[in-house]
């Protein structure tokens, strides 16, 4: 399950922007963009975070996400297709040629703080 790692990974990142000053206050939720190429399982990668925040600074804070689906430009026609399984044939047209663009992500979006401490 590396949703551990990935969880630890977001905390750490947390962490070093409250660190850089870029947000203080209390944080309340954590928005972040999974892909769906990345096989992370959300609700695996939030009962993580649950757990490793317990009796920390961040316990309580909520971590919702964005499923990102899977998007490709195809270089053959110039369509672009979005993909809801593996096997990238253009929609349009049927060729192989699809460069994908988006459904890789893995990012924190965004930080929801209160001013209220």
């Amino acid at each position: 399950m590396h949703e551990a790692a990935i969880a630890q990974g977001v905390i750490d990142e947390i962490q070093r922007l409250h660190d850089e000053g870029v947000w203080s206050g209390k944080l309340v939720e954590v928005r972040l963009r999974i892909g769906k190429l990345t096989a992370v399982v959300p609700d695996y990668l939030a009962f993580c975070f649950e757990a490793m925040t317990k009796d920390t600074a961040l316990e309580g804070v909520d971590l919702s996400w964005e499923d990102v689906p899977v998007q490709g430009l195809c270089h053959a026609c110039g369509e672009t297709s979005q993909f809801d399984k593996i096997g990238f044939l253009c929609l349009s047209c049927g060729s192989p040629d699809v460069e994908i663009s988006q459904g890789r992500e893995l990012l924190i979006d965004s930080l929801e703080v209160s001013d209220d401490h």
